[in-house]
């Protein structure tokens, strides 16, 4: 899924229109499901993201398809879910032995369904010394001979298996003997190894088959709670006259519907999709707030004391987690991640945050041309900007809090600069990222040295000025002639005004 953060859409006049993107109260919302979706799922808002007066969730055309939703996501052949915990349970047991990666080993190989020139034992081959030996009955041998569709291998240059002997079986065949309950009386009397890379698709499998579940849990639990909830109404849409014309299906638009009811009621858009977003954006410019995403929701929710900045870090952190691209989290949020390691910093939470500002730098998805704005910035640049100025406002909270040393305080500012300051957009031309790279010493450390001017009084601020030079690793004439700049700029600019 690719957002793109609200922040970056701009107005006519160049302006954003953030600050006015998230309407004081949450009254007249429309929710598409997706957008709704991804709070609910993150179990992170629950408790304070419902609107504090009552919403209108305009999602009557998504009823329809919810049980058919659910039905897609239920496990269909749950027999293989079965088997994968029972062989995983074996191997965590040191039943079965997990062989090392591309390990070539001698012993006596046991694969049902191979079609090779080399020697493979097959079921009945496996089988066959456990009904000797009274392990296997005559039942049990019975229920599983319709599967052994391979004549014996064992001939005289392959003897017959015996007791405690080591064998590798592949995972199709494990798990066949899993299916039919005879895993307990193999392990018992063989020694059976597994390959690491069955092994490992293994775990991959359940991983998938845990992430189906939770899904499946997150879609029933949003549903319950819209239904339960008075707060929220469900209300027809009106499809657009052209495209009644021309005959779509409305289950082809059904991402759509949300922004048709938004359109014709000049209502908020709440939406996670960037096209969606885009959508009410431009065909809603008279509306104050006309779209917004679950990013802007949960910072709402923290400005209004509904959630702690730590609950909203780790939200802001799950969407990251879940590739949201173009999220700026402002330095509040950064702080959040910090504080969680004030003995050692970074942490991994802010070092997977500097992957993403990276990831996003280079997305081909990020506009780098000049938008139709008085400015005529770019999205790039913007977002490039932006980072820019969120990291050294973070820095400065940083130092201003007495819970961090002064070490510790200096390790996460040269980290910052090191790690986590944004490379140049990749969609940017030559000129404009030798001009940006020029630009940022200056951008940097004029905005930490106005963040500085809320925070007089504390020794501590001269201490991360200095931290911020040398992390920048800019020379002390370098450093002078910068603050100059900025302090002759400031004057000039109170003088004006």
């Amino acid at each position: 899924m690719r957002t793109m953060h609200s922040a970056l859409f701009l107005g006519k006049s160049g302006k954003r229109i953030k600050d006015s993107l998230v309407p004081s109260s949450f009254r007249r919302c429309d929710y598409p499901l997706r957008a709704c979706y991804a709070p609910s799922a993150a179990g992170r808002v629950r408790g304070g993201a419902a609107p504090a007066e009552k919403a209108r969730c305009r999602a009557r055309p998504y009823l329809p398809t919810v049980l058919e939703d659910s039905r897609e996501m239920v496990l269909n052949q749950r027999s293989q879910q079965t088997s994968a915990e029972q062989i995983t349970k074996k191997v965590d047991t040191g039943r079965i032995v997990v062989m090392d990666e591309g390990a070539k080993s001698p012993i006596a190989s046991v694969d049902e369904l191979a079609e090779t020139t080399d020697h493979r034992y097959r079921l009945l081959d496996i089988l066959s010394p456990l009904h000797v030996a009274g392990v296997v009955n005559d039942a049990e041998l019975a229920r599983i001979t319709p599967v052994c569709t391979k004549k014996s291998a064992v001939d005289e240059p392959h003897p017959a298996l015996t007791h405690l002997q080591d064998v590798l079986v592949e995972l199709p065949t494990l798990e066949t003997l899993a299916h039919f309950g005879l895993l307990d009386a193999i392990t018992g009397f063989y020694k059976v190894h597994l390959r690491a890379d069955a092994h490992r698709g293994l775990l991959q499998r359940l991983a998938a088959v845990a992430f189906q579940e939770e899904t499946r849990e997150w879609h029933i639990d949003l549903w319950t709670r819209l239904r339960g909830d008075s707060r929220f109404r469900f209300v027809p849409y009106t499809m657009p006259e052209e495209m009644r014309e021309k005959g779509s299906n409305p289950k082809d638009l059904l991402s759509f519907f949300a922004s048709f009811i938004a359109q014709e009621t000049k209502t908020a858009l709440m939406a996670d999709d960037r096209l969606c977003q885009a959508f009410a954006l431009n065909d809603m410019q008279d509306v104050a707030c006309a779209a917004f995403g679950t990013d802007a929701l949960v910072l709402a929710l923290m400005n209004a004391g509904k959630l702690t900045p730590a609950k909203a870090a780790a939200t802001i952190h799950q969407l990251i987690a879940w590739r949201y691209r173009f999220l700026v989290p402002p330095p509040e949020v950064l702080k959040a991640l910090a504080d969680q390691y004030r003995g050692n910093p970074p942490g991994q939470a802010l070092q997977e945050v500097a992957e993403y500002v990276h990831d996003c730098m280079r997305d081909p998805g990020l506009f780098g041309g000049s938008e139709k704005t008085e400015s005529g910035e770019s999205m790039a640049g913007r977002c490039y900007m932006t980072w820019m100025t969120t990291i050294a406002d973070f820095l400065i909270l940083v130092w201003a809090d007495e819970g961090f040393t002064a070490e510790a305080a200096t390790r996460l500012t040269e980290w910052s600069a090191r790690e986590l300051l944004p490379s140049l957009p990749r969609v940017l031309d030559a000129r404009m990222k030798v001009r940006m790279s020029s630009l940022t010493p200056r951008v940097f450390l004029s905005h930490a040295l106005l963040k500085t001017g809320a925070q007089s009084g504390n020794p501590r601020m001269a201490e991360a000025l200095k931290a911020l030079k040398d992390a920048l690793r800019l020379k002390d004439d370098e450093y002078t002639q910068i603050v100059t700049e900025i302090l002759n700029d400031t004057a000039k600019t109170a003088s004006q005004s």
